[in-house]
């Protein structure tokens, strides 16, 4: 069978359509017909700055579908979603419950092929059959709900305030979660693109002074140490502060760290997920989306074909003129 990938072409300087073979399915492998791909922060990164190993590789990780072929036949025919890490349930961190530090994980997009293409084949036991009445496109949040999920986790307490910095993707599937985890809390958004349309969707605030917070979420990453420190400055004596920005394998932040331990926070890198046989972050974050997934559907701003691949990429690089929180591929 034949699949239609996007793949970059060095000499072109473009992101063009690639037709391959696919090869047969291992017995412990599913083919899913992508139905939406999701195109993250981590991919936009890879895009904008192209190397000839990873541009051997098909991206796209947040993804659903409906299934071809499985080595478990009772899922053919059945929409799915799909988990993008492939862990091997052998190493040590597996098999502590903590397979987030695989040490031998085949991710879907990064390592394998993804879904910026026709299919994408996936290990069998990464595959997650959907409600009847569940949302298709929805899927492509659950990757991003299960990371917020994870950080959550990390809590002591039930937050009554949290500050987010940084109107991404992330910053605003934490505002999401939060309202649907904790309906009573106060949010309050710091960021530059997407402040009006998130503020409106969930009547929250983005006036920022001297207010302190029982929780603080950094999600910008980059080079850069200011976001970080805002939390650090704004967050309760004894308070919680998660860090889910990327930041280059290079930098070394510059941390206020006398009011950080003067006042005792706890302060936690969030690295992805965790899927194990005490907790599955991925399948609770499907069900959080299809229980409200009135409060996750607008995130998804913009719709393109995957034929339209580079005119979704220049929507996610040009959010100064209009709001974009997430952008969606439609490959048929």
């Amino acid at each position: 069978m034949q699949n239609r990938a996007i793949l970059y072409n060095f000499q072109t300087g473009h992101w063009q359509k690639y037709v391959y073979n696919l090869p047969t399915l291992k017995n412990d492998e599913t083919l899913v017909k992508v139905a939406y791909a999701g195109l993250c922060g981590s991919d936009m990164h890879r895009i904008i700055n192209p190397s000839k190993h990873e541009s051997e590789i098909v991206m796209g990780h947040e993804v659903s579908g409906i299934v071809v072929a499985s080595s478990n036949e009772k899922l053919v025919g059945k929409s799915v979603v799909v988990n993008p890490i492939g862990n091997c349930q052998k190493c040590f961190y597996c098999e502590h419950e903590q397979s987030q530090f695989c040490s031998n994980s085949r991710n879907i997009g990064k390592n394998v092929n993804g879904a910026f293409a026709d299919y994408v084949i996936a290990p069998t036991k990464n595959i997650y059959i959907t409600p009847a009445d569940f949302p298709l496109e929805l899927g492509v949040l659950a990757d991003g709900v299960a990371v917020v999920l994870h950080s959550l986790q990390k809590l002591t307490f039930s937050p009554r305030s949290a500050l987010i910095v940084g109107d991404g993707a992330m910053g605003c599937l934490f505002v999401a979660v939060l309202k649907a985890l904790y309906s009573d809390i106060k949010i309050v958004l710091k960021g530059r693109h997407n402040i009006d349309l998130i503020k409106k969707m969930y009547h929250i605030d983005n006036e920022v002074k001297d207010e302190e917070f029982d929780l603080s979420v950094e999600t910008v990453g980059r080079a850069q140490s200011d976001t970080l420190n805002d939390c650090i400055r704004q967050t309760v004596y004894g308070g919680s502060v998660l860090v889910t920005g990327v930041y280059p394998p290079d930098f070394t932040l510059s941390l206020d760290a006398r009011t950080a331990f003067y006042k005792e926070l706890k302060i936690y890198g969030i690295n992805s997920f965790c899927v194990s046989a005490e907790r599955d972050d991925f399948a609770e974050a499907l069900q959080l989306i299809e229980r409200h997934h009135n409060l996750f559907g607008s995130l998804i701003t913009h719709y393109f074909s995957l034929d339209d691949f580079e005119k979704g990429v220049e929507k996610m690089s040009d959010k100064r003129n209009s709001p974009v929180v997430k952008v969606v591929y439609e490959p048929h």
